[in-house]
């Protein structure tokens, strides 16, 4: 679909109308719903986001994507506790969506829940190491998969003001990785045997004489190209190709969320919680993978999140949040 395409391209205005129009002719198609919903999210319009995914989700309920898009809206309006719900669901229905621990982790942290934030923080680590191995069959010397959750209850700072010099924590998450693997494949059948995975034979290097397209007002709207296609060729009539497996890399990813606390303490049951939030701290910006046809020109379109669903921990610019929690 052409709306698909536009907001593959980031270009969400566009596939926003696109959609809408698709809508008027079949109300009820879940596809368009839905990718009218990413668009809204995609567009910090978290309140129409969460309107379509509702609306999504009510045609498919069993929809994974939809919960998890849900829930991340959700997380951007400080709905803590209905994301849980909307995440729980999510990885229930799909028990290795990455993405729905991850912002798991930050609704239970933001909740207070720490043990609960670590368990799901835990999960994150351990489905990051099998996507690599799964990816490239066993890990090499070339994989980096780093992931941490940091967690400090800062001792008090002297004996007076003790409303000022106590109750302070500081929390981090850190995950990086040094890229996906990747395969060349060529874009037609050129072994004769209908299994749409032929590779290419490698006849250069893919690093070497990458240019970028130009920009537009300093966004490269058309792409950014990761390797040089014109290191492969097509292999002869009726082989596969001599390309190995998985033997290329895309970019790597590296973020660092970080918070702190401050916990007054006004009764015995009673406590507000101060809360500065920090996300991707030092505004790296995460590519996603390149386009893996001979015929794609190695352009990458996006940055990397899970899903479908809008931003998910990976791409997002840095931003910051103040929060105030009663707890009782």
């Amino acid at each position: 679909m052409r709306s698909d395409l536009k907001r593959s391209q980031s270009d969400f205005d566009e596939a926003g109308k696109l959609y809408s129009r698709a809508l008027e002719f079949e109300p009820r198609n879940y596809d368009g719903i839905y990718g009218l919903g990413v668009c809204h999210s995609f567009r910090q319009e978290q309140p129409r986001a969460i309107e379509y995914f509702r609306r999504a989700l009510y045609i498919q309920p069993d929809s994974a994507p939809a919960r998890l898009a849900l829930g991340f809206s959700l997380t951007r309006t400080g709905q803590w506790e209905a994301a849980v719900t909307e995440l729980r669901a999510a990885v229930a229905l799909e028990p290795k969506m990455r993405q729905a621990y991850y912002l798991l982790g930050q609704s239970y942290q933001r909740l207070g829940r720490s043990q609960e934030a670590q368990e799901a923080f835990k999960k994150v680590e351990e489905l990051s190491r099998q996507e690599a191995e799964t990816a490239q069959g066993v890990l090499t010397s070339e994989d980096v998969i780093f992931s941490a959750y940091v967690l400090y209850d800062v001792p008090q700072l002297g004996k007076a003001l003790p409303v000022l010099t106590k109750g302070w924590q500081l929390n981090a998450f850190i995950t990086a990785d040094s890229g996906t693997p990747f395969t060349v494949g060529a874009d037609r059948d050129v072994s004769n045997t209908r299994n749409r995975g032929d590779r290419v034979d490698q006849v250069g290097d893919p690093f070497q004489g990458v240019t970028q397209l130009e920009t537009v007002n300093g966004r490269y709207v058309n792409g950014v190209r990761w390797f040089n296609t014109s290191a492969f060729k097509l292999p002869a009539a009726g082989t596969y190709g001599t390309l190995g497996r998985n033997t290329l890399y895309g970019p790597g990813f590296a973020a660092v969320d970080f918070s702190i606390f401050k916990n007054f303490r006004i009764h015995e049951r009673y406590s507000i919680q101060l809360r500065a939030e920090i996300f991707n701290l030092f505004d790296r910006l995460n590519l996603g993978g390149p386009n893996g046809s001979i015929s794609g020109d190695g352009l990458i379109f996006g940055t990397r999140h899970g899903g479908d669903a809008p931003g998910i921990g990976y791409g997002e610019p840095r931003n910051v949040q103040f929060v105030l929690k009663f707890l009782f």
